[in-house]
């Protein structure tokens, strides 16, 4: 949440207020803004506090070698961390999809199932011509008879190829005994 501008301008004076080094006439007002704000009042505890640890500490208990190589030391360990804990997420990320493309792919149903051929398997074929005088009708009902589909035709000639889903030379014989063929031999 944003704090108004009139206790960022106070704000930035309690470390002076902190430290007592600002004139009467200056820390006054910072002094009412701080009574009258729950923010700036524990701002000013914190900054206290923590002027209050400074002043403890000695110099000469420093050893500030030491104190700049263990601070360099947690830098890096903080950023190995970081680095690690990314990679982590990321094969966490990884194996999760992994499972999940799995478990899609093998729980799907087979598919080789639900596709079949449009047509069966013709058995013999045949070359037919029809009577000038047949209609159509006549031509649909021999070939329903027959259990027949023409596949080609007619040629310059006057030929259809015809399919058969059986190879049976019955077949041959009622198509020649037909009234409306006017030709026909097996291929």
């Amino acid at each position: 949440m944003p704090l108004p501008d009139s206790i960022k301008d106070f704000q930035q004076d309690l470390p002076w207020l902190a430290n007592n080094s600002l004139p009467d006439s200056e820390s006054s007002p910072i002094a009412a803004a701080v009574a009258d704000s729950d923010t700036l009042h524990k701002e000013l505890l914190f900054l206290s506090a923590l002027r209050t640890s400074t002043k403890q500490i000695q110099p000469a208990d420093l050893p500030l070698d030491f104190a700049w190589r263990r601070f360099q030391q947690q830098i890096l360990t903080r950023k190995q961390q970081q680095r690690l804990s990314y990679w982590r997420f990321a094969a966490l990320a990884a194996s999760f999809l992994l499972v999940v493309q799995s478990l899609i792919l093998f729980n799907q149903p087979s598919r080789i199932e639900q596709f079949k051929p449009l047509a069966s398997a013709t058995a013999a074929t045949f070359q037919i011509r029809f009577t000038q005088e047949a209609t159509q009708g006549q031509i649909q009902k021999l070939l329903r008879k027959h259990h027949l589909r023409i596949i080609d035709g007619p040629g310059a000639s006057g030929l259809y190829a015809v399919a058969a889903e059986t190879d049976d030379a019955e077949v041959l014989s009622q198509l020649q005994q037909s009234d409306v063929v006017d030709y026909v031999q097996k291929n």
